[in-house]
């Protein structure tokens, strides 16, 4: 063993955070830390559904933009549904921010939400297809002041 760890100048909780920060492996709050991808495709039944909040982090009590888009299998847009997003904070009840996004083009809805508290968020998105159907995906991002 070398005389510095011998010498305890290294504690063994440092020698494992530096492992850790080395082998890419999150750092609190450090530069380590993965961002928010600014949108997410998720496959929905035989449905593609793709959410993009192009602002993140998300500004808190702001409209922040939102779209969403819709294909089916065969990646054709899908037009003439209801899309709904409720932003809540997980394992928080600060409250539900809904609102309802508008079809702007064929298969891709427009709108914003409005985060209540600084954190970690959840959008949860329910799309209500014309023949009844319904689609729900969760889209997790940040929010801060």
């Amino acid at each position: 063993m070398r005389n510095w760890l011998k010498g305890g100048l290294l504690t063994a909780g440092a020698a494992a955070a530096a492992l850790l920060w080395a082998a890419g492996g999150a750092w609190p709050g450090g530069a380590a830390e993965e961002a928010d991808p600014p949108y997410r495709e998720f496959a929905a039944g035989e449905y593609k559904v793709e959410v993009a909040l192009p602002g993140v982090p998300a500004q808190v009590l702001r409209e922040n933009p939102l779209a969403v888009s819709v294909r089916n299998a065969a990646g054709a847009p899908v037009s003439g549904a209801a899309v709904q997003v409720d932003i809540t904070m997980p394992g928080m009840f600060c409250g539900t921010s809904s609102s309802e996004l508008q079809e702007t083009e064929p298969g891709r809805y427009t709108g914003s939400g409005i985060p209540l508290m600084p954190g970690r968020q959840t959008a949860g998105v329910t799309v209500r297809l014309p023949g009844g159907e319904s689609l729900q995906v969760s889209f997790p991002f940040s929010a801060e002041r």
